[in-house]
């Protein structure tokens, strides 16, 4: 790609566990960008269906793509074990359950290739529900903000964001005694530290919400427990 700046390194960081029936889909997305990333660090927590079969098979005909089974590992461990892995300059962060559109990585790197004042990047997630119930749901749990907004609050979401991983090393990671909120909490750390971030709307991404009332009801325990 001729209009790329040489030197800006990227690698994907992601957490899955039990992501059996998602988990192809999304590594055939990640592997057919437009930008196409250096590396793809994955990070799973001991899934017990095919999930790792799955990205083994990938693995051997992608050796960019590298797999650290670290069974029990939250989702904050999990970030910051993929992360100390990657090799790259910028780390993109994306998740199970993700679909991210064919230019999503172009355009969440072309802040930092425009301007190398830019520490982090937030993208722009679409919440996919297939029922009413998963929709609201999404929508109660995804920050929804317009440009002017999420330029001013500087904040990034874990499951589509980019940052240098300078930022990280700085930050101290995600924190780990977190079940839920560690990206909330990430991003408030680096603003604290006058990292500057800016909204990519162009860099779309699709998120499907947990499909059922328990796992929903439990996600939002967890996160009223991490954001409090």
């Amino acid at each position: 790609n001729m209009n790329q700046q040489p030197g800006i390194s990227v690698s994907i960081i992601l957490t899955v566990l039990n992501e059996g029936e998602n988990v192809r889909e999304l590594l055939e997305a990640l592997l057919s960008q437009s930008r196409r990333p250096d590396q793809i660090v994955i990070v799973d927590g001991g899934s017990r269906d095919d999930t790792i079969a799955i990205i083994e098979e990938a693995r051997q005909r992608e050796p960019l793509i590298r797999l650290l089974v670290v069974p029990g590992v939250n989702i904050a461990e999990g970030r910051n074990i993929a992360i100390a892995e990657a090799s790259s300059e910028v780390v993109a962060v994306t998740d199970g359950g993700c679909r991210p559109a064919p230019d999503w990585l172009e355009e969440m790197i072309r802040p930092f290739e425009d301007d190398s004042s830019v520490d982090a990047v937030a993208g722009n997630i679409i919440v996919e529900g297939r029922s009413e119930f998963e929709r609201c749901s999404g929508l109660l749990s995804t920050p929804k903000f317009d440009d002017a907004e999420a330029n001013q609050t500087g904040m990034f979401y874990g499951r589509c964001s980019a940052y240098r991983k300078q930022l990280w090393l700085t930050v101290g990671g995600y924190p780990e005694w977190l079940y839920t909120a560690e990206d909330s909490l990430f991003a408030l750390a680096a603003k604290r530290r006058g990292f500057k971030a800016v909204y990519a709307p162009a860099a779309k991404l699709r998120w499907r919400p947990r499909p059922n009332l328990r796992k929903t009801a439990k996600m939002f325990f967890l996160y009223g427990r991490g954001n409090g």
